[in-house]
């Protein structure tokens, strides 16, 4: 389990910084490995439905994004704390069936 924080929020498009001030505990997200991304090569992106919100912190990322690789999965969820631009996101793992 893994407690992060959504992060890039200002390079983000206005529309999506509004969506991300309306987030509220227990919103659902999804995490979308981009290993091409040219900074960061472990960068997980966040997700709301077909909304791209930002970015997994790369310390977290880090961490993450070889289990992902590995083909394991993670559901996130906006949890209490942070800032509205910066909201804490649980991440935790999928339990096998």
């Amino acid at each position: 389990m893994y407690e992060t924080r959504l992060v890039g929020v200002s390079h983000r498009p206005i529309e999506i910084q509004i969506l991300i001030e309306e987030l509220v505990p227990g919103d659902k997200l999804t995490l979308v490995r981009e290993p091409d991304n040219r900074y960061d090569s472990n960068a997980i992106q966040l997700h709301q439905g077909d909304d791209f919100l930002g970015y997994v912190r790369g310390t977290d990322a880090q961490e993450i994004a070889p289990f992902i690789d590995d083909g394991t999965e993670f559901v996130a969820e906006v949890i209490a704390g942070g800032t509205p631009r910066q909201p804490k996101v649980l991440i935790r793992e999928v339990a096998a069936a």
